[in-house]
């Protein structure tokens, strides 16, 4: 190893692996470096859809030799990842070497691969690898996935924040530009390291390396002595390495056969092919294109047109190991074809059922009709294929049928060019690439589907062309009846020779990549050198889809690309503009409640369109169903900002209940939005789903004051709700089955089906996002097994019935025009006052505020949160009152105001209090006294009735310090029935302790059913505070009165100068 080679430990991995390696391992080495971590059948993966057809064909045991080298550390159990401070270098030299196309295809193997295996463990591992392939294919997502569960992680047992930081950074890596890099060293003073780096540069893939030895050799002749010893010494080293300078020539380049050639085109005049070979072709060479050469220079043709006329098709095979040219030959067929037909003559839809290696950059030519690569491991991707070839089969069928029953897409065209006004029906040419391998992985369809083809493809003007490197008689199977020609490159075994041609001679073709056999006939196969546009620029595939890209008219598709990115709102809303009247709107739409959600994909039908919600009438609530991460909220914040683009703040407005995965702070600042309670916040969620409940019936009885206009409210999740308030399901419940129609709208989420706990019927919408378990789909669970794992993806139903898939709107808004999120933008342009905020529960209620003239056994004590009315104790029906609390909490003031209510509004006459402190060691006193009072209002034996007198309140603070079997108190139990007949009123004021939940006192007070009130705390009393969970101000509590619902209180303070802090 040279000196400078181990100046650093990148330097001397990349040496070591460009020394020790086999040629090619390196750049293999840099398609590794795109995951997290990776494992054997990732590696292996990477090998064979990107290594095994020339320029670099590399074998399996470059696997093992990379995995054991330094390059490669281990990770964990089965798992290794590059060096970290070579990831950044390797990612540099895959750019360079090939692309940011490359990049994506190797981060969209990395997602596919995760979907299909999900080999990483822990969770954490998963995510990193999904997080990783997402930022490369669509940053502007990562980005904001990463913020979404970053929010939702917040207080919760998931990933650590290290795992977020780590992640960050990795989503602000990218990879270095190695011309940038070279520019810069060219420009700075050289020193020793400056080049070293060169040297470094030089030992990647992609890097310049003839530029960088000749730079070197200057260098070397440099003043500088330090500098030229270091430049001999790398360019020593480069030199063996490399192959540098005059670009190498290929070998066998002496029988290089050139397409343009044989098609008579000029290389350097291709811009004149639409006018030369464009121009209309007989019935003889329709269909009919060049593929190659015999050994003897004679040109080999492949027609397409079936044997009537006097063709090979319509049908065929292509077979051929890796590194047989395969792929080459076929990107030859599709370029003859595209050279010499119009695209309204001749389609293609290209297939390629891993990475699209095979057709490249002919997926713009406009005879492609489509081009679906990396279905495997994908099965949603081979059923929409499936659909899409079965639905252009049904649409041909039908167009054939409708224009006058024509027999075949043949007739049909002769008359079409005869001059009868007809859609034009191109012939479509449908090459499948690896079709095996397709076969393998998908249903049992996909081979029906081939076999329709095959059956009536000749009629309908649908030719089939399919692919593979390896192939069996059972892979094959009854497919072979359909396939007329056969074209054999060389093959991995005698067998797949056979099966193509009769004969082993493809399996002893030499290695020579483009050499082959076509057999179609009778006769013996023809052998053939295949055709290449490979070479000098002018005569470039890439050059040759320029030219052809805009010179005709885009074909029908018959494939659209699967829906993988979200459109965002205002795509679909329309243009916006901002008024005085409306603010920022949607002006087409303003006032709609039909309005645009998702884009729904129809493969059958080649269509995507928009999906529209209808909230108008009885059955306008929207039910969005998925589980974690499957984008509910995301979806949620998509509708909630289609209505407020379409309305103002004073037209509608949102209460939502929730934190909406952390985003509901987001929806805070739109002037919509009136409130956003918390889950935990008990009081504002009841007086939410109250208030609409009363709004609701205000309307039915023409009550309405126009306060509200239209009104959503929005429930996060429906689980959680049930569980935390299960005294507000009813309420919610009538608003399902009622509330549309007068103009109050739910939008609820749930995990599953099973959690949505309300009427489904009610709910006219219905957003099925990707499910935990598919099985428990109310749409279609076969159709809900194949949602990918795409934030946003999901099952509805269209409006003809059919459940298709969909792909919600990004709530966001495109350009730069406004501020993002949309929330901000609504309320920068909104001048008018925002929506008005739910009436709720003062945090104080002072004495003074007690109204006076109430009956005076009627007291009133404070406000109840289901009317915002007086609560009032009727000692009269309810003679006794229990009041639990931690200290703190209110007990004493309530006893205080209560004492003061009871003394200064009721005349003195009518009514005694006795205050019972456990502190002051009179208890057993005063409860004698007031004993002696009641018993003489007692009747006697001889039947007398109860002797009238002032009403005696006994009210007794801090009881749990008297509770138990010896409580002073006891005595009392007896008289406690009659208190109503003998003016006996029992107040008691306690902390709930173990000792007085077995208090006879308490047990005697619970029986006869008396009024009671929670002042919530740590150890509340469960049988009357379920479903109020959560933090209260002081002197709010949970009361529970005879006859009455549940419900929260704000207590009266007592007269100023007797507030207590108890």
């Amino acid at each position: 190893m040279s000196t400078w080679t181990g100046a650093s430990p990148s330097t001397s991995l990349l040496y070591q692996a460009r020394t020790a390696l086999p040629p090619g391992a390196l750049d293999l080495a840099c398609h590794a470096a795109v995951p997290a971590v990776l494992d054997v059948g990732l590696l292996h993966l990477l090998r064979i859809n990107f290594f095994v057809d020339p320029p670099t064909v590399l074998g399996h045991d470059v696997e093992a030799e990379l995995l054991n080298s330094a390059l490669f550390a281990p990770a964990g159990p089965g798992l290794y990842q590059v060096d970290p401070q070579l990831r950044g270098l390797l990612l540099a030299g895959l750019d360079a070497a090939y692309g940011i196309d490359r990049l994506r295809k190797v981060a969209l193997l990395l997602e596919q691969y995760t979907n299909q295996a999900d080999p990483w463990q822990p969770r954490e591992l998963e995510y990193a690898q999904r997080l990783t392939a997402l930022s490369i294919v669509e940053p502007s997502r990562a980005a904001d996935w990463l913020a979404n569960a970053q929010q939702q992680a917040a207080g919760r047992e998931t990933f650590g924040q290290d795992w977020f930081v780590a992640m960050r950074e990795r989503l602000t890596e990218s990879p270095g530009d190695m011309a940038e890099t070279y520019a810069r060293l060219l420009d700075q003073q050289p020193t020793p390291d400056t080049v070293r780096a060169l040297g470094q540069l030089g030992l990647l893939p992609g890097a310049p390396v003839g530029e960088i030895v000749e730079r070197l050799r200057h260098l070397a002749e440099s003043g500088d002595a330090a500098v030229a010893a270091m430049a001999v010494e790398v360019s020593d080293t480069l030199r063996p390495l490399f192959r540098y300078g005059v670009s190498p020539v290929p070998q066998n380049e002496d029988r290089h056969v050139s397409l343009l050639n044989l098609l008579a085109l000029d290389p350097m005049a291709l811009a004149d092919v639409v006018g030369t070979a464009w121009r209309p072709r007989t019935n003889r060479d329709f269909l009919r294109v060049p593929i190659g050469e015999t050994p003897a220079g004679k040109p080999v043709d492949l027609d397409l047109k079936e044997a009537a006329q006097r063709g090979m098709g319509p049908h065929g095979l292509v077979i051929g190991a890796g590194g047989s040219g395969r792929h080459e030959l076929l990107r030859t067929i599709v370029t003859a074809l595209a050279l010499t037909h119009t695209p309204d003559r001749v389609n293609f839809l290209l297939v390629d059922s891993r990475w699209n290696t095979t057709f490249g950059a002919l997926a713009d030519l406009p005879h492609t009709a489509g081009t679906a690569t990396a279905l495997i491991p994908d099965p949603y991707l081979i059923d929409r294929l499936v659909e899409a070839l079965d639905g252009e089969l049904n649409r041909r069928k039908d167009l054939l049928r409708e224009a006058g029953n024509f027999a075949s897409a043949q007739d049909y065209e002769r008359s079409r060019r005869a001059g009868r006004e007809l859609e034009k029906l191109p012939t479509l040419v449908v090459i499948c690439d690896e079709f095996t391998e397709l076969l393998s992985a998908g249903p049992e369809t996909l081979r029906q589907v081939f076999r329709r083809i095959g059956r009536t493809g000749r009629a309908l003007g649908v030719h089939l062309m399919l692919s593979a490197r390896r192939l069996t008689e059972e892979q094959l199977g009854d497919l072979a009846t359909y396939l007329s020609y056969r074209i054999a490159l060389r093959t991995d075994a005698a067998s797949e020779s056979r099966l193509a041609l009769g004969t082993t001679e493809a399996h002893e073709l030499p290695d020579e990549p483009g050499t082959g056999y076509l057999n179609a006939g009778p006769g013996p196969a023809i052998r053939f050198r295949a055709a290449r546009l490979t070479g000098p620029i002018a005569d470039s595939l890439d050059t040759v889809v320029d030219i052809l890209r805009n010179s005709g008219p885009p074909a029908r598709p018959v494939w659209l690309p699967p829906l993988t990115r979200q459109a965002a709102l205002d795509e679909a809303l329309g243009s916006l503009r901002v008024t005085s009247e409306h603010g920022l709107h949607a002006g087409g739409l303003h006032g709609e409640l039909l309005l645009p959600i998702a884009v729904y994909d129809q493969p059958r039908q080649q269509r995507q369109d928009l999906f529209w919600i209808d909230l108008s009438g009885d059955r306008g609530h929207v039910a969005v169903v998925g589980a974690r991460l499957a984008g509910k909220s995301p979806a949620i914040r998509t509708l909630v900002y289609a209505l407020a683009l379409t309305h103002t703040p004073r037209e509608m407005q949102f209460y939502c209940l929730g934190d909406l995965a952390g985003s509901a702070g987001e929806l805070r600042a739109l002037p919509h939005v009136g409130g956003v309670a918390d889950d935990y916040d008990t009081h504002q969620v009841r007086r939410t789903v109250l208030f609409l409940e009363q709004l609701v019936s205000q309307r039915q009885h023409d009550r309405d004051d126009g306060a509200f206009g239209i009104v959503f409210l929005i429930i996060d999740d429906c689980a959680l709700f049930r569980e935390r308030f299960p005294n507000l399901r009813d309420a919610v419940a009538g608003l399902a089955a009622e509330g549309a129609g007068y103009g109050v709208h739910l939008i609820v989420a749930a995990r599953d089906w099973a959690e949505f706990w309300l009427p489904v019927d009610d709910f006219g919408s219905r957003l099925e996002l990707r499910l935990d378990d598919p099985t428990t789909s109310i749409l279609d669970p076969q159709a809900a097994r194949r949602v990918p794992r795409q934030v946003g993806r999901g099952i509805v139903a269209a409006p003809s019935g059919a459940v298709v898939d969909f792909l919600a709107l990004r709530p966001g808004l495109s350009g730069d025009q406004w501020p993002d999120p949309p929330a901000r933008a609504v309320a920068d342009a909104w001048t008018g006052s925002p929506a008005p905020p739910i009436p709720m529960l003062p945090d104080v209620l002072p004495y003074w505020m007690i109204p006076g003239g109430f009956e005076r056994m009627r007291v009133p004590i404070g406000i109840g949160d289901e009317r915002l009315q007086q609560i009032h104790i009727d000692f009269r029906l309810s003679p006794h009152f229990l009041v639990t609390g931690d200290p703190g909490r209110g007990k004493t003031s309530f006893l205080r105001a209560l004492a003061a209510t009871l003394t200064r509004q009721v005349p003195a006459e009518a009514v005694r209090v006795i205050h019972i402190d456990p502190m002051n060691g009179n208890a057993a006193r005063l409860i004698a006294s007031t004993i002696g009072i009641v018993e003489e209002r007692l009747p006697g034996p001889d039947g007398s009735r109860y002797q009238p007198g002032p009403e005696v309140f006994v009210l007794v603070d801090d009881y749990h310090v008297l509770a138990g079997e010896r409580s002073p108190l006891r005595p009392l139990v007896q008289h406690l029935v009659h208190g109503r007949d003998i003016g006996l009123h029992l107040v008691i004021a306690h902390r709930y302790t173990d000792r007085s939940a077995a208090d006879p006192v308490l047990l005697r007070l619970r029986e006869l059913n008396s009024a009671a009130m929670v002042l919530p705390g740590p150890r509340t009393e469960m049988s009357i505070s379920a479903g109020f969970a959560g933090p209260m101000p002081r002197g709010r509590g949970i009361i529970s009165v005879r006859d009455e619902e549940v419900q929260l209180i704000q207590l009266y303070l007592p007269p100023t100068g007797e507030d207590s802090e108890t």
